[in-house]
């Protein structure tokens, strides 16, 4: 039996679910896992290789492998000079995302950046997980590299094309068979789900100034904020438990997947104001469930969300976004004429069902 070592250097909530799916799913393997914490990024991104460099499951006594398969956040190339079993094992490295796109404030990520290019040559293979992840780190890289002082790495952009494809992350199986789900009558208060982590890049402002309008119209609506939170509270987040207040049915994090999920089958829309979405499973999974996706016209979503719910794309003019976002949402209404679930047909592309062929002619390409 082969065996793979999967490496998640930054194992975050999406990366926890592919990490898992993977091992679940694909059970022709041995896996040997290993993983770190997702905090403090910018030193995890930074020195991952030295927290892996002594890590038991890689050095101690001769371990073999015959495949590895990591995020890119692993930096890869340090890895294979600090730990001698990994210098000659295939890699294939996923990309849930990458450092070109993230809409920053303040920080010059050139250096991690370069990182990723790194990893990526390092490697035998690179996935993303969407065509949208793909073109920007391509286009980034590029534009990147052009600031070099020499010509002489005009090798590297087709070198990072040439091993490159598409492999979005695959919905758990616990958002199958699709969920049957039928909203409430109009009657009843909309019910709106915000299940994203609560970070600037998500548009929390954004979501703030639609509820504004929302309520500024009367439209009646009820309230669950369930992402991930951090050390640091975004304002809009406390400023939205405050002035929303009665109409919060639930405000905090989900730990239990079951509770979580019971709040995508109750919840009528989910909402997305996101500036950097590569995939958007959480999106994805409130679909699964019943829920009407409610998102811009911009990134990934064009790969995965119809244009029926994707409400015209305006950063330049926050206020322009907010009022397309509460026209789609009155075309949206009424929200359910019966009980299937209209995205049943889009949504079993992604199970792991039909995605498992394509992540087993990954594995076994280098299994040789």
């Amino acid at each position: 039996m082969a065996r793979i070592l999967l490496i998640s250097p930054y194992h975050a909530l999406s990366h926890s679910l592919w990490a898992q799916g993977l091992m679940d799913n694909l059970r022709g393997y041995e896996w040997i896992f290993v993983s770190l914490p997702p905090r403090s990024f910018s030193w995890r991104v930074r020195g991952n290789a030295l927290s892996l460099a002594r890590h038991p499951a890689l050095v101690d006594g001769k371990p073999e492998f015959d495949l590895l398969i990591a995020t890119s956040m692993l930096d890869l190339s340090s890895v294979r000079s600090f730990i001698p079993a990994l210098r000659t094992v295939p890699a294939v490295v996923y990309f849930h995302e990458n450092q070109f796109s993230y809409p920053t404030r303040t920080k010059d990520l050139a250096d991690v950046q370069l990182l990723s290019i790194k990893t990526a040559l390092s490697a035998d293979t690179i996935a993303f997980n969407s065509n949208w992840n793909r073109e920007s780190f391509h286009a980034g890289a590029e534009q990147l590299l052009g600031r070099m002082p020499d010509d002489s790495i005009a090798w590297v952009g087709p070198a990072l094309a040439a091993k490159s494809t598409v492999l979005p992350v695959p919905l758990p199986n616990d958002c199958y068979p699709v969920s049957n789900h039928r909203a409430g009558s109009s009657s009843q208060p909309l019910r709106l789900l915000w299940n994203h982590r609560w970070e600037h890049d998500k548009g929390a402002e954004q979501f703030e100034c639609f509820l504004q309008e929302l309520e500024r119209r009367a439209i009646a609506f009820e309230l669950s904020l369930c992402g991930q939170r951090f050390r640091q509270l975004l304002p809009a987040l406390e400023r939205i438990g405050t002035k929303f207040a009665s109409k919060i049915k639930h405000n905090g994090f989900v730990e239990s997947r079951s509770d979580y999920l019971s709040l995508l089958e109750y919840s009528d829309c989910v909402v997305s104001c996101s500036a950097h979405e590569f995939q958007g499973l959480a999106v994805l999974e409130a679909m699964a469930h019943g829920c009407l996706p409610l998102v811009p016209d911009r990134l990934s979503y064009r790969e995965f969300v119809p244009s029926t719910h994707r409400y015209a794309s305006t950063p330049e003019d926050p206020t322009a976004e907010v009022d397309a976002m509460v026209a789609m949402l009155g075309e949206m209404l009424p929200r359910q004429d019966g009980t299937k679930n209209r995205f049943s047909d889009l949504l079993a592309k992604l199970s792991w069902q039909a995605l498992k062929p394509s992540y087993e002619r990954l594995i076994e390409r280098w299994l040789v």
